[in-house]
């Protein structure tokens, strides 16, 4: 791998130059999406969003930030890359395109991403971003297409493998989103989210035991991730476990009092569901860290 991958992490983001450098730092991506509903027995709760968005897009100042907990096998030391190499004229059209993305003008931001990519084409974020803007407006086919020029790119980026992963199961593409899922786990072994995700289409899989390690681990890395919570807990009812089904409905209601997808969960592992209830669970929305 050359020596500028070797120094880039893989946090999504935009990216800028410091004072004498052209480095950029990831922000924290924190993208909300919402897919379909997937049917295992269920719908399972999923964590990186609408249209398999998968991260938000944020400023370019502090492009990737946690290189160490995201970087993948590609590097011996596990940092992610550090360096930008975009040009310096190409910050300033992701700084305005994550201003115009945290509005809600995805359209206003995917031009002002897209013009970065002509400036910058080997910037994997630049990419990334536009992936992610182009995602929320619908245009999924045209993201999948930038997602998949980020992965060009940079192999180990973490958060666009889920992203893409998420998209491609949305459209049914199941063994080619496990894949992605897969990777984004490898590339980033502490993302809840991509535990998270690849939990829900290890249960549409029918593996079970499988997906409630992921689910307990996303569970484990952010206490607080509701979908998670439910999803281990539907996964645990699908095992009989009713006891540790209901302490993670518990926890889910918890965090949010009187969500109905939990307050039913609980519910049956007390067996207090109505006689011929269905197994199948409600749909849940899809988000991402």
């Amino acid at each position: 791998m050359s020596s500028k991958h070797q120094r880039r992490s893989s946090r999504p983001s935009g990216r800028s130059a410091n004072p004498g450098s052209s480095r950029v730092l990831l922000i924290g991506v924190a993208l909300i999406f919402a897919l379909a509903s997937f049917l295992v027995f269920s719908t399972l709760f999923g964590r990186h969003g609408s249209g398999g968005l998968g991260a938000e897009p944020t400023r370019a100042e502090t492009h990737r930030a946690a290189a160490p907990a995201l970087a993948g096998a590609a590097t011996n030391s596990g940092q992610g890359p550090e360096e930008s190499a975009g040009k310096p004229e190409s910050i300033d059209d992701v700084n305005q395109g994550t201003e115009l993305f945290a509005h809600g003008k995805f359209a206003e931001a995917a031009d002002a991403y897209g013009r970065a990519v002509k400036l910058s084409p080997d910037d994997e974020t630049a990419h990334f971003n536009l992936a992610v803007a182009l995602a929320r407006m619908g245009k999924l086919e045209e993201a999948k297409q930038e997602y998949e020029e980020a992965l060009r790119l940079f192999p180990d980026y973490g958060e666009a493998h889920n992203n893409l992963g998420n998209i491609l199961v949305g459209q049914g593409q199941l063994p080619a989103g496990l894949e992605h899922l897969k990777a984004a786990v490898q590339a980033a072994p502490d993302s809840a989210s991509a535990h998270n995700n690849l939990g829900r289409v290890l249960m549409l899989r029918g593996e079970r035991p499988q997906a409630v390690q992921h689910f307990a681990e996303a569970v484990r890395l952010t206490p607080d991730y509701l979908e998670a919570h439910c999803n281990l807990g539907y996964a645990y009812l699908g095992e009989g476990k009713t006891n540790e089904a209901a302490a993670q409905f518990t926890a889910a209601l918890e965090l949010k009092p009187g969500f109905e997808p939990a307050t039913r969960g609980l519910a049956r592992a007390r067996g207090q569901s109505p006689a011929g209830a269905s197994e199948a669970l409600p749909p849940i929305p899809l988000r991402i860290d």
